[in-house]
């Protein structure tokens, strides 16, 4: 998907910017909302007032409005009573005093906003959020950029990393540095005032002094595709792989909602009404191609002041994963999603505490729905669809890989267990593997969008004796190697089993089988080395040498950024 036009504007900041990339990046402080926000609550004098975001989901909800900023007549929501003023606004800030000061009910965020806000709030409880739905998770739209000389997330220890005071990221960065093993104190933030334009994460990443920064999408691809890109900069994450980290959603204050809860049953109808009309005119683009290229060219105008930004918006689509009905009742009320709501609202309170960006882990509330009643005239209420990897292809891209010795690039969060000499048999052991097994289960639940390839490897010190001691023949030797390889894969079968049927039995979740992929390297790709295509006889004796090979008695799990099939223009052809 091209972006021309908002990347010809930010391509001109780039070039700006990186004329001066020595000048000091400009800072801001971030501390609790607590101590930045003190306005007088008052009762709520408004409720037409609905915050948008500059975000693909919120073009829904344009939709659902009759594509103006004011409800037409007719309209989704008009249909149900409802009547509002969109109001773009990006700012957690600006949000949090409007909502406090009554001007609106409402607050659009991401989960880790919310709860953000109401630890600022908490104290009263008429404040307290009330989470009323998910509208979307974001698949692709959100990166972690870094420079040249860091592959993995172990190379951030000790970097400088710029990230959005307050904004759509914090989780993000904190759920990533989790998975390789950092913690926040490892890194040095500079908490940017913007998340776009001057004084963001994006301007700051042509400082010299910044190693990584988390962008929006169009931010990324100006700044690593293209002639005027930064030297060396590249994605490390994005939430095409780490697609259950930013979930966005509305919340409303508890007093509006204890009082209106008929009303908002109405609104989060209608978002699901709306939902299913935008996903049948998405499908149906090419023989609704008039219509769909008037809600593109209405939400440009909403979102980015202008009608002609039509191609940016559907990118900007593109970029979430929006959520239905039928998705929104599995994040609230699905024990058996280890990414349902209660599950990430814990885990972004523990995240913001340990960060020192709450003061308290409150609790935030949801909405108790009658989901029976909010299934009416619904057309695809049941229908969850669940990412499925192209097994066929996924299969042949990473056995060509394999051959070609390029399976490690792109990998990251890798883990390791170990078998007994000659063993395909796994045997889980709760203080060994438990840690192991619940960090991958965990990141294979957020990072749903990457591949996990779990491979085999077997010690070759039986295959080294053999040649250099016992000179056997030719013909032995690759009936051994045949054997280390044959064992290899059944050790990596017996680890994929084992996962899954941990998820299942032990901690109680649904995992996606199809995201696993096995390899058997027998004893091709050691621990202990290859040397002139063979595995590398170390310089060690007796049982030193013994306890250093049974190392590559092992499986390796790791997460990898394969992609089996990309789309491509015409143009890319031009190589």
């Amino acid at each position: 998907m091209k972006r021309n036009s908002i990347l010809k504007t930010v391509l001109s900041m780039a070039i700006a910017v990186s004329m001066s990339a020595t000048a000091a990046v400009k800072s801001v402080e971030m501390s609790p909302l607590t101590d930045k926000i003190n306005v007088n609550s008052q009762s709520v004098s408004s409720d037409e007032k609905l915050p948008q975001i500059l975000w693909g989901a919120d073009m829904t909800v344009l939709h659902a409005n009759g594509l103006k900023a004011s409800t037409q007549s007719g309209s989704i929501y008009d249909k149900k009573g409802l009547d509002f003023d969109l109001k773009l606004e990006n700012s957690l800030i600006q949000q949090a005093e409007s909502y406090i000061k009554g001007e609106t009910p409402y607050f659009r965020g991401t989960l880790d906003q919310v709860a953000l806000l109401n630890d600022l709030v908490y104290s009263d409880k008429d404040l307290r959020p009330v989470v009323l739905q998910q509208l979307s998770w974001s698949k692709g739209g959100d990166n972690l950029v870094v420079k040249g000389g860091i592959d993995t997330v172990a190379d951030l220890k000790g970097k400088t990393i710029a990230i959005m005071a307050y904004g759509p990221h914090i989780y993000f960065l904190h759920r990533v540095l989790q998975s390789g093993n950092l913690d926040i104190s490892d890194v040095n933030i500079v908490w940017t005032e913007k998340l776009d334009g001057d004084n963001s994460p994006f301007s700051a990443l042509y400082d010299n002094s910044i190693d990584a920064a988390f962008l929006i999408t169009p931010d990324m691809l100006a700044i690593t595709e293209g002639d005027n890109a930064l030297s060396g900069a590249e994605v490390l994450f994005s939430t095409r792989q780490a697609d259950k980290f930013v979930a966005d959603v509305y919340a409303v204050r508890s007093d509006y909602y204890e009082a209106n809860k008929d009303k908002l049953e109405g609104f989060v109808h209608s978002y699901f009404t709306a939902h299913e009309s935008v996903g049948e005119l998405v499908k149906n683009k090419n023989t609704r191609k008039a219509e769909y290229n008037k809600w593109l060219k209405e939400s440009s105008q909403q979102m980015l002041g202008t009608p002609n930004l039509i191609e940016d918006m559907e990118g900007l689509f593109l970029d979430a994963n929006h959520t239905g009905f039928a998705e929104n009742v599995s994040f609230f009320t699905n024990d058996r999603d280890s990414r349902n709501f209660d599950r990430l609202s814990k885990e972004i309170n523990e995240a913001l505490f340990s960060m020192k960006l709450i003061k308290s882990k409150n609790p935030i509330a949801k909405a108790e729905w009658n989901w029976e009643s909010l299934r009416k005239d619904l057309s695809y209420a049941d229908q969850v669809v669940v990412p499925k990897f192209d097994k066929k292809k996924i299969s042949k891209v990473v056995a060509e890989m394999q051959a070609r010795g390029t399976l490690e690039d792109g990998q990251f969060l890798r883990e390791q267990v170990f078998f007994d000499v000659g063993s395909a048999k796994f045997v889980f052991n709760q203080t060994l593997h438990g840690s192991i097994f619940d960090k991958v289960i965990d990141d294979a639940n957020s990072y749903s969008g990457a591949l996990i390839i779990v491979e085999g490897h077997s010690d070759p010190a039986h295959y080294l004796i053999s040649k250099y001691k016992n000179k056997v023949p030719l013909k032995t030797l690759k009936r051994i190697r045949q054997k280390a390889r044959d064992l290899s894969r059944q050790r990596a079968e017996e680890v994929r089993s084992s996962i899954i049927e941990y998820a299942q039995n032990v901690r109680g979740v649904d995992i996606n089988e199809t995201q696993f992929e096995v390899v058997g390297y027998g004893i091709d790709n050691p621990e202990t080395g290859v040397c002139n295509g063979e595995p590398c006889k170390i310089n060690l004796k007796g049982q030193a040498a013994k306890q250093a090979y049974a190392k590559n008695r092992r499986a390796n799990i790791s997460f990898t950024t394969i992609e089996a099939e990309v789309e491509v223009s015409a143009d890319d052809f031009d190589f």
